[in-house]
């Protein structure tokens, strides 16, 4: 039984996400790192950011996984985003984290809120 999964960038299997190693097991990947946020704000940890596209640009360098793969001479790993099969066979769509989080039945009270982003430590000195 898999857990934790997404459809390949063919359509033709299902890939596992409780591997640790394999072809694109280790790429970043922004639905998963989105699905994180939805836990934070499901249980009223954090609001759900309104500007989650641009907080997850930042912190899932998904070019920096690819350079870096491509130059240690690593096979190209696509992606493709897709819903994410969860434990209880609820479906993530990633293109909806908002009606995700409205049919979930066990949560707190969440909020939506923006989160403001300043300029990188490294880049502001």
């Amino acid at each position: 039984m898999i857990w934790f999964s997404e459809t390949s960038a063919d359509g033709n299997a299902t890939v596992p996400h409780h591997l640790f190693f394999g072809p694109g097991v280790n790429r970043p990947s922004r639905s998963e790192h989105l699905w994180i946020l939805t836990q934070l704000a499901r249980w009223a940890e954090i609001p759900f950011p309104r500007n989650y596209v641009e907080i997850l640009e930042r912190i899932c360098a998904v070019g920096v996984f690819s350079t870096a793969a491509r130059e240690l001479g690593l096979d190209a790993v696509s992606y493709q985003r897709s819903a994410i099969e969860l434990f209880d066979g609820r479906p993530f769509n990633p293109d909806d984290p908002i009606a995700y989080l409205n049919e979930v039945h066990l949560h707190r009270d969440f909020s939506v809120a923006e989160i403001p982003i300043g300029v990188p430590g490294a880049l502001a000195g």
